[in-house]
């Protein structure tokens, strides 16, 4: 039980984070989402930092880090009405660009933290 409210905890403070810079950017900058590209890329990086510093050996702490707080934060639903919504709307391009530079920054950014970790 215990284990489900540390995720349950740690995703309810990703989720604030994640609300915040998409309240603060992607307002702001109508053109491109910029929340919550940086809300996806700071997950994949503190996730790759996470799985190695804590996941062998301080169990709770990675269920509360990695799975809640970067569940949280992170943001694939979002992500992908976003780009669809490209589509839709006629921005092929740039919804194509958003797609695989998220995509890309992401895998990045987890070999990074992960690199930070070492």
């Amino acid at each position: 039980m215990i284990q489900y409210l540390l995720v349950g905890a740690g995703c309810f403070l990703g989720g604030c984070l994640r609300n915040f810079f998409s309240k603060q950017w992607n307002k702001s900058n109508r053109s491109y989402p910029i929340g919550t590209f940086i809300a996806n890329v700071l997950g994949a990086f503190l996730i790759g930092l996470f799985f190695a510093r804590f996941s062998q050996v301080a169990t709770s702490l990675y269920l509360f880090l990695a799975t809640g707080f970067c569940g949280g934060l992170t943001t694939f639903s979002t992500f992908n009405s976003e780009v669809i919504n490209d589509f839709i709307n006629g921005n092929s391009v740039k919804g194509f660009y958003y797609w695989m530079g998220s995509f890309f920054c992401s895998i990045l950014a987890v070999f990074l933290g992960l690199l930070c970790a070492y």
